[in-house]
């Protein structure tokens, strides 16, 4: 299976920089309050969970980082965030992931994806604008790579709960992801009865 092994962030919210190695079964964050543990998980969601396309901004001016040097909004630094999918040798990824997202993945002993998603105040429209890229292994944008953040969703869900008592309203037939791994043509009907 394909997971998440790390995050980077950039100039999100009340983080200037941060760096989070996840770990393959669980990562708890621990923190006081205001420390930016909710700001990990918005940055999580705003990657994953919102993808939609570059002509709407999913951003907004709050999400951008301000200190002494950048109280308006044109002089804050853009947002990156930047998702490290990484194969190792203990969790091999399967051959299907390979072959559906070979032309984003990169590494030479293992593979390894690499997504950053940008959003900046553009002066000239007057608006936030963003985008999603592909790295290489230099961290270099991936030219005309971009229709594969459909196939990295499909192939890696994510579900974001803001509390617990909200998750009856996500694994239902019906959900908007849930209902997707239910039309699965590899689940047997005892299964998907069950769900």
């Amino acid at each position: 299976m394909m997971r998440l092994s790390k995050v980077e962030i950039e100039n999100f919210r009340g983080i200037e920089w941060a760096e989070i190695e996840l770990d393959r079964d669980a990562t708890v964050l621990v923190g006081e309050n205001n420390t930016g543990k909710t700001s990990v998980l918005e940055a999580l969601r705003l990657c994953l969970d919102v993808v939609k396309s570059d002509k709407t901004c999913n951003f907004t001016e709050y999400d951008f980082y301000r200190d002494e040097t950048c109280q308006d909004l044109a002089a804050c630094k853009p947002i990156v965030l930047t998702l490290s999918f990484l194969e190792s040798e203990q969790y091999p990824w399967p051959e299907h992931i390979i072959q559906t997202l070979n032309e984003v993945i990169v590494g030479s002993d293992y593979s390894a994806i690499k997504l950053r998603v940008t959003a900046r105040y553009d002066a000239n429209s007057a608006e936030l604008v963003q985008s999603w890229s592909f790295l290489d292994d230099a961290d270099n944008e991936m030219v005309c790579k971009n229709g594969f953040i459909k196939d990295l969703r499909r192939l890696r869900p994510f579900f974001f709960q803001t509390t617990l008592r909200a998750a009856k309203d996500q694994f239902h037939g019906n959900s908007t992801y849930w209902a997707s791994f239910l039309r699965n043509k590899d689940i047997d009907d005892n299964t998907r009865g069950s769900a």
